[in-house]
C-alpha cells in the first residue's frame, strides 16, 4: 500500500512539472524571448527625434546622450538593441541609419556582420554552324566569408525596424542623405 502511495505520489509530481513546462513553452510567441529569459530592457530611448537635416551630407547623433541624467548611449550593460527608424522624405530622396560603435567615445567603427555568401557557376549555350546547339554544364560553388553593414535604408516615408548586437561601450547612429529628411531613430536595450 505505501509503494502504491507513493508510486501515485511521484506520478503527479512528473504529471505537474510536465504541464509546467509545457505552458512556459507556450507562453512565448514566435520571435520572443522565452519566460524568464529577459532580464533586462530599457527605452525606448529618442537618439533623433525628428529634427529636419537638409541636403546631401552625413550626420551622426551625439554620444555621449544625456536624457534626464543618463547616458542613453552607454551599451556595455546589453546585449542587443531594436533600432525603429521612422521617417518623412522629399520625393526622391534616400536615407541610410547605420548604428556605429565605440570604446572610447570619440573613435567609432559601423556595426557590421561576416557572413558566408555562395557563389553558384553557370551553363553555357553554343549555336554550331549546323545549327544544332550544345551546352556545357559546368558546376562549382564557392564559399566565401563576406562582411556586411548593419544598415536601414528608406526611400519613402516609412518606418522600419532592426535588432544589432552591441558591442564596445557607446552606440551613436550615422544618417546619411541626399535631401531633406526627417527621421526619428529610437533604440530599445535589451538583454534576452
Amino acid at each position: 500500500m505505501k509503494l502504491k502511495r507513493s508510486l501515485t505520489l511521484v506520478g503527479l509530481c512528473v504529471l505537474a512539472l510536465v504541464i509546467g513546462l509545457a505552458g512556459s513553452v507556450a507562453a512565448s510567441q514566435p520571435g520572443e524571448p522565452l519566460p524568464g529569459t529577459v532580464v533586462g530592457l530599457r527605452g525606448p530611448d529618442t537618439f533623433w527625434n525628428g529634427a529636419v537635416v537638409a541636403g546631401s551630407t552625413v550626420t551622426y547623433t551625439s554620444s555621449p546622450k544625456t536624457i534626464f541624467g543618463a547616458d542613453v548611449s552607454l551599451t556595455w550593460l546589453y546585449h542587443s538593441a531594436d533600432v525603429f527608424v521612422t521617417v518623412d522624405i522629399t520625393p526622391s530622396a534616400t536615407i541610410t541609419v547605420t548604428p556605429q560603435y565605440s570604446a572610447d567615445a570619440s573613435n567609432w567603427v559601423d556595426a557590421t556582420y561576416t557572413y558566408i555568401a555562395d557563389t553558384l557557376a553557370s551553363t553555357t549555350a553554343v549555336i554550331t554552324s549546323t545549327g544544332l546547339t550544345t551546352a556545357t554544364t559546368t558546376t562549382s560553388v564557392s564559399s566565401t566569408p563576406t562582411e556586411a553593414t548593419y544598415q536601414i535604408v528608406l526611400s519613402a516615408d516609412s518606418s522600419d525596424y532592426l535588432r544589432v548586437p552591441l558591442a564596445g561601450k557607446y552606440l551613436r547612429f550615422k544618417i546619411e542623405h541626399d535631401d531633406t529628411v526627417t527621421p526619428t531613430v529610437k533604440v530599445l536595450f535589451r538583454n534576452d
